[in-house]
């Protein structure tokens, strides 16, 4: 009798699928310029006596 060589099976590996991930597009956001306020001066108001 003759050994028969057991044949190993490759198993077969299965490919994964990658997915694509959607790029979302950023909004750029405006600048927004600050105002200088002014600072308004008090005028010193000197009451008068009557």
């Amino acid at each position: 009798k003759k050994e028969k060589k057991k044949k190993k099976k490759k198993k077969k590996k299965k490919k994964k699928k990658k997915k694509k991930k959607k790029k979302k597009k950023k909004k750029k956001k405006k600048k927004k310029k600050k105002k200088k306020k002014k600072k308004k001066k008090k005028k010193e108001k000197r009451k008068k006596k009557k």
